[in-house]
């Protein structure tokens, strides 16, 4: 039910800022609802830079009621900015990040959570490698992972 979204990025440079970035606005189009943009920070800054900004940012009047973190590390960050603001995550504005290890929810209950994996990600890029060297074609190697649901707090 959020309809006015904030971004964190990962930084410009990497091949995923554009995946990211693209696959956020087409999210947003498919459901209609709005970015407020937050384009001070990525996750490359440092922990007290997002949680600064995060803060300034929750003070605006237009400030937006969901954020969406590329990173469990940006997340603690974020949070910490929006209850600096004087906000109550869940219920003033909700966050959702992605995480390859399952301790968001042990810092917060109230948050959202996408989980990665690193280990299929690793299996399928020695794949990848050990076919290649082996003469495979490189599009035969390509391969894409569905990540899991947005996941609540389950207690």
């Amino acid at each position: 039910g959020r309809r006015r979204l904030a971004l964190v990025t990962p930084p410009v440079g990497l091949t995923y800022y554009d995946h990211t970035v693209n696959g956020f606005a087409d999210a947003l189009s498919e459901v209609g609802a709005s970015e407020v943009p937050f384009n001070t920070v990525s996750i490359d800054h440092t922990i007290e830079q997002i949680r600064m900004r995060t803060a300034q940012l929750m003070l605006r009047e237009s400030r937006p009621d969901g954020i969406v973190s590329s990173a469990a590390a940006a997340t603690l960050a974020v949070v910490a900015g929006i209850e600096d603001a004087g906000l109550k995550l869940g219920r003033d504005v909700d966050v959702v990040s992605k995480q390859s290890s399952e301790v968001l929810h042990l810092f917060r209950r109230e948050l959202l959570v996408v989980n990665e994996n690193f280990r299929l990600a690793g299996s399928e890029l020695a794949r990848a490698v050990l076919g290649w060297i082996g003469g495979k074609e490189p599009g035969s190697l390509q391969s894409l992972s569905k990540p899991s649901e947005v996941l609540p707090y389950r207690g």
